[in-house]
């Protein structure tokens, strides 16, 4: 009989995030793998700082003690995954601070969450933007770079939080002032990045203190869908969603490897935002023209419906000529694409909260038909609507799809 293989798993549950990776984990090991799972706490502590690194790490200190063949978790940095890791156990690592240099890691593709946020708010016409992270993680700082990146290319910088004073021992409330007095300095209306959803609800309680009103004066983004906070937040919270799940099915693929005797086919476990799901904490146009901002609150409000270049006209009450024009100016495209735009984007968010057919997908977008909408959507998406939901739903190589619901 084949032995189970003891997989340590060290990156806690009580988050969205994590709770994603461990079910791609759990359903690799149902599928091909007979492991026996021990968990551990995680390397860092009450977000969003981190705390008890040394206890934690003597946690996994008696891995070699415990028996495991693999792990997957956390580590601060390549010091600290040097010190608690036994030689030549097979892992794959989540960093916090740093990457892990010859560790198969889960890391995030480049520009890709950042330049989604950028998107988002410069679809919605903002022209000041800002960026809330925590400087001491990875991930914060990767995603500050895409959003620059994009903002760069629109030619625009944010203006980025960087406490006068920060330490490990700094708690939320002697931060919530310094990020108060920042928000109540941006010139607004600014449309901000949060490096997480936990980033973002400390920008929206420090908006209070701050006497900022969000969405108007400043509007937020999120990272990782936890709808949990986000739901809960005040306003709700708009949010990036990432592919969690497929990201912890090809850890504990890559781990497998290593647990054969072989090297991971990568080193790199990209993980990728899919969609955004658009909340009360972005739902403004913060557009001044005011036949520009008339017309796109027409076509959001008719995002369902067959809209032509002429019914945007008599919405903004003003000369198509003139309107066209103003479109240029404001957002850099058109009316008819425009249009357009919207309604993918109404269609990729379809795709993938439903399980509809392309049928009635292409008539809750406002298209005549999948074909009216297959030609759209692959103007602007560059792809088919088959296969951007194949793409971004969770996987499941050995069994049905799972569909999004």
């Amino acid at each position: 009989m084949r032995r189970k293989r003891k997989v340590v798993l060290a990156l806690g549950a009580e988050r969205k995030s994590g709770r994603a990776i461990l079910r791609g984990i759990a359903r690799f090991a149902s599928l091909h793998a007979p492991w026996v799972f021990e968990t551990e706490p995680p390397f860092y502590g009450k977000y969003p700082y981190i705390e008890g690194v040394d206890r934690r790490g003597k946690a996994l200190a008696r891995l070699g003690d415990m028996g495991a063949d693999g792990v997957i978790a956390f580590a601060v940095n390549e010091a600290q995954a040097k010190a608690f890791l036994p030689p030549g156990l097979p892992s794959i690592i989540i960093p916090v601070e740093e990457v892990v240099p010859g560790c198969c890691s889960i890391v995030e593709e480049r520009y890709a969450v950042g330049s989604m946020a950028a998107e988002h708010l410069l679809n919605r016409g903002f022209k000041r933007f800002a960026y809330c992270g925590l400087n001491q993680t990875y991930w914060s700082r990767i995603r500050e770079e895409g959003f620059a990146h994009r903002l760069s290319q629109a030619g625009f910088e944010p203006d980025v939080y960087r406490p006068k004073t920060w330490s490990s021992q700094t708690t939320w409330g002697g931060e919530q002032r310094q990020m108060a007095a920042w928000l109540r300095a941006l010139p607004k209306p600014v449309g901000l990045m949060a490096f997480n959803d936990e980033r973002a609800q400390q920008v929206l309680e420090a908006g209070k203190l701050a006497d900022v009103r969000v969405p108007d004066e400043v509007a937020v983004i999120g990272v990782d869908d936890d709808d949990i906070i986000c739901d809960l937040a005040d306003p709700p919270l708009s949010s990036i969603a990432i592919d969690f799940e497929d990201v912890g099915y090809e850890a504990a693929r890559q781990l497998q490897r290593q647990m054969e005797g072989d090297e991971p086919s990568v080193w790199e476990i990209h993980q990728r935002p899919t969609h955004i799901v658009t909340r009360q904490s972005t739902d403004i146009l913060a557009i001044e023209d005011k036949s520009v901002a008339a017309a796109l609150r027409f076509i959001r409000s008719h995002v369902a419906d067959m809209i032509t270049v002429q019914d945007i006209v008599n919405a903004a009450a003003v000369s198509r000529r003139l309107l066209e024009r103003h479109f240029q100016r404001m957002l850099g495209r058109s009316v008819h694409k425009e249009i357009q735009r919207v309604h993918v984007e109404r269609a990729c968010e379809l795709l993938l909260r439903t399980e509809w057919p392309l049928r009635q997908v292409a008539e809750q977008a406002g298209f005549s038909g999948p074909v009216h909408l297959g030609v759209a959507f692959k103007r602007v998406m560059k792809m088919t609507p088959q296969g951007y939901r194949d793409q971004n739903l969770p996987k499941k190589p050995d069994g049905p799809r799972r569909r999004a619901r």
